[in-house]
């Protein structure tokens, strides 16, 4: 394609000016962070993903975040000099594809995330391994995916709609019947009916009946300067990646984690091996953060409930690393589980709404009063799609609502030459969150140890598009004329649905693109307690020395495990 730019030297100036050295980035990172940046990236020069932002770029940056933190504590609390550590700008271009592109068995039955969605035999195989929480089939059919699409509305403009896991409450809301109208479940049938619902509505009576009426999610869709204008945009235009807050607390002096007899880890190849990381999130971002922290070597113990339906086609990637355990808070007893692991435990990740989590006894605050008389500090890291400042604060919302809310969505419609917003294929926004999250875990970890207290953290969605829409932008205007035209000039439209997308643009990079596929990039794993391997794209940071991203649990389903801290932690 010979472009005469080079993704891995944008990467590594978005890391350092965009980053390291950026006012709203730096205002929540270590003083002396970028003495730990011994990073080299290396890749292909040319842009690959055929999207108009900056997708390779950002998550390689991040990625060298998290391993400048991993240098970080290695010298801190281990006395281990620099590691280098490198990163290919493929292999991150893969990481955020991965939820696509793991096969179970591949020695024998070689069951893929494609062909669960369309082989009987292989979705009964698929089960057989992960029960299915999926408890409405969001993703069952043209027609019920279809209830988490953008469409436009009577007013000219575009919303995006969110069945939030269960399609029937869109198709209440619309007055639209619970299956297909004539029994055909096509593209080509049912979209029409929904461009026929949506067009009875403008984009603010909408808005207003999904998020404040009917409690499900959705965001009219703003290009980038809109966004920024809106009360939401204006009230967390001060933020970077994230936020931390410490809680002073004379009774948590500073401290590293430590074992039952109080001695500190040892093992600088898995740095964060003892760590008790509770994870109370599901799908892509928050389980990015626990899966992350579990390669690092952590004690990840995820609590899920029977009553709650969960995206179970994310399972294979997301749950390595992790016990998984099922708890029911309406039951009193279960709730005291809960406490008694919070009780223990380092860090609590959680992405259910504030008002769910505090509704159970488990919100930010209550938490930090549940802790307060432990010896060391608790880290809770909450995340949310809006931000954590403003009128929509409170709003439930997903990868797509973020990058509809925020002018991702418009910013890629309007590259392929129409005025519409267009989901940009891949869950980029998850994965980049997810590794925020992870750099903001370590980056906390280091506060506690040398300053003591507690600590919460704020992800959101929008934080990192925010970021990404600032600091990392799109391609010149004749590099992304040259990468369209390498994938033949596709034009995707507004509800085109992301599983649609995927399947589209995943062809078209195996046909165009298909040294991105290398398979020094993926691995093979054994799942022990599923009795088969597993192969997926293998951890993004590479050391030279001493340090082993990986698994000591092979992934499984939901509630399979006790919700207990294993004795050996």
């Amino acid at each position: 394609m010979a472009t005469g730019y080079s993704v891995p030297q944008e990467a590594s100036k978005v890391f350092h000016e965009r980053i390291l050295r950026s006012p709203r980035v730096k205002q929540h990172l270590l003083d002396d962070l970028e003495k730990y940046a011994n990073i080299s990236f290396e890749g292909s020069p040319d842009p690959i993903l055929p999207v108009n932002w900056r997708f390779g770029e950002s998550i390689s940056s991040l990625k060298a975040l998290e391993a400048t933190y991993i240098n970080a504590i290695l010298d801190k609390l281990y006395g281990v000099p620099v590691q280098k550590a490198s990163i290919s700008t493929n292999h991150g271009i893969l990481f955020i594809m991965s939820v696509l592109l793991w096969s179970l068995d591949p020695e024998g039955r070689n069951v893929s995330f494609a062909e669960i969605r369309s082989d009987e035999k292989a979705k009964d195989f698929y089960f057989s391994c992960f029960k299915d929480y999926d408890n409405h089939k969001s993703l069952e059919g043209p027609y019920r995916c279809g209830t988490s699409n953008i469409y436009q509305t009577r007013d000219d403009r575009f919303f995006h709609l969110h069945g939030s896991l269960n399609p029937d409450v869109i198709f209440r809301m619309l007055k639209l019947p619970l299956d297909p109208p004539g029994g055909e479940d096509t593209w080509e049938r049912v979209l029409p009916v929904f461009r026929a619902a949506l067009a009875q509505w403008d984009s603010d009576a909408i808005d207003k009946l999904s998020n404040n009426v009917v409690k499900t999610s959705g965001s009219i869709c703003y290009d980038v300067d809109g966004y920024r204008k809106t009360d939401q945009g204006e009230a967390n235009r001060h933020v970077g990646l994230w936020e931390t807050f410490r809680i002073g607390n004379d009774k948590q002096a500073p401290s590293w984690w430590t074992d039952a007899a109080g001695n500190k880890p040892r093992d600088p190849s898995k740095p964060l091996a003892g760590l008790k990381v509770l994870d109370a999130t599901r799908i892509i971002a928050g389980p990015t953060v626990t899966r992350g922290l579990a390669e690092l070597g952590a004690t990840v113990l995820r609590i899920t409930s029977p009553n709650i339906p969960d995206g179970t086609i994310y399972h294979p990637e997301f749950n390595w690393g992790k016990r998984n355990a099922a708890l029911d808070f309406h039951k009193a007893e279960d709730r005291e589980i809960m406490k008694n692991l919070i009780l223990e435990c380092d860090v609590f990740v959680s992405s259910y709404r504030p008002e769910v989590m505090e509704k159970w006894g488990f919100g930010v605050d209550q938490v930090m009063e549940l802790c307060k008389d432990r010896p060391k500090g608790i880290i809770v890291a909450r995340l949310n799609c809006f931000g954590w400042h403003g009128p929509l604060q409170w709003r439930s919302g997903w990868q797509q609502i973020s990058d509809a809310h925020t002018g991702v969505s418009y910013g890629f419609g309007r590259a392929m030459g129409n005025d519409e917003p267009v989901t940009p294929i891949f869950p980029n926004s998850d994965f980049c969150t997810g590794v925020s999250g992870i750099c903001s875990v370590l980056d906390a970890l280091v506060r506690r140890a040398e300053n003591g207290g507690s600590y919460k953290i704020n992800l959101a969605l929008d934080y990192y598009n925010n970021w990404l829409t600032s600091n990392v932008g799109t391609y010149p205007d004749n590099v992304w004329k040259k990468l369209h035209a390498h994938y033949g000039s596709p034009v995707f439209r507004h509800d085109d649905h992301m599983l649609a997308l995927i399947g589209k643009v995943t062809a078209l990079l195996k046909q165009h693109s298909p040294n991105l596929f290398d398979p020094q990039f993926f691995e093979i794993r054994s799942c022990e307690n599923l009795g088969i391997n597993m192969r997926t794209v293998k951890p993004v940071i590479k050391f030279d020395d001493i340090v082993k991203p990986g698994f000591s649990l092979g992934t499984r389903g939901n509630g399979v495990d006790e919700a207990r801290w294993p004795e050996e932690s």
